[in-house]
């Protein structure tokens, strides 16, 4: 299976580049966060990619359903809780297969 770049970006431990296999469960994760990652428009040759920036109205779960189906073809969100750790925090766990 042929091995794509991890993410997010960085060092192996051996020094070379991090990688995954490609269309393997941790690629799939590591593709679903970069979505939720990326705010809107912080892509500039990328329209669309991402999701609004939810520093204040919060993450919303159709939101990230919208994002996870255009972004990350192969991948099926089943379900999306969003849970508050404190005022400032929220915590989003997606399910997927």
């Amino acid at each position: 299976m042929p091995r794509v770049l991890s993410y997010p970006f960085r060092l192996a431990t051996d020094g070379g580049l991090a990688t995954v296999d490609q269309d393997s469960d941790q690629a799939d994760t590591e593709e679903v966060a970069m979505v939720l990652l990326t705010v809107r428009g912080e892509r500039a040759l990328i329209a669309g990619f991402g999701i609004e920036d939810p520093a204040f109205r919060g993450l919303r779960a159709p939101e990230v359903i919208a994002a996870v189906t255009r972004w990350v073809p192969g991948v099926t969100v089943s379900d999306v809780a969003v849970s508050s750790d404190s005022d400032t925090t929220q915590r989003a766990t997606v399910s997927f297969a």
